[in-house]
């Protein structure tokens, strides 16, 4: 079992994963690069309300994976409405796991970003 955790080095820069991402880690057997490597720290946020909390006080995070099952999903909602107060705003990208094909309307949610990959 594959398990997402801070490095125990401190890289400069902060990768944050909502947890429903975690889960979907786990299930592809998919690992994160070693922090070393990139210098920058994997950390699972303890809920998805913890994802926005810790980008609008953080500002070493620069990769937020996010998964969103709908263009109305409320973790994406709340990001997209709060970016512009995000410290890390400027250096920000949004890793999105989407079932869904990327709508205009949920395109316009996304450009509050700096970058965006889905």
């Amino acid at each position: 079992m594959i398990s997402i955790t801070q490095n125990l080095e401190s890289p400069a820069f902060m990768a944050l994963v909502d947890p429903d991402c975690a889960s979907l880690f786990r299930q592809w057997n998919v690992t994160p690069p070693p922090g070393r490597e990139i210098d920058l720290a994997w950390q699972v946020a303890a809920s998805r309300g913890t994802v926005k909390d810790k980008l609008l006080r953080e500002d070493n995070i620069r990769v937020a994976v996010v998964s969103a099952a709908s263009e109305t999903d409320p973790l994406l909602r709340d990001m997209a409405r709060n970016a512009s107060q995000m410290p890390s705003h400027a250096w920000l990208h949004l890793i999105l796991l989407t079932p869904m094909r990327v709508t205009q309307p949920f395109m316009a949610q996304l450009r509050q970003f700096a970058s965006w990959s889905g």
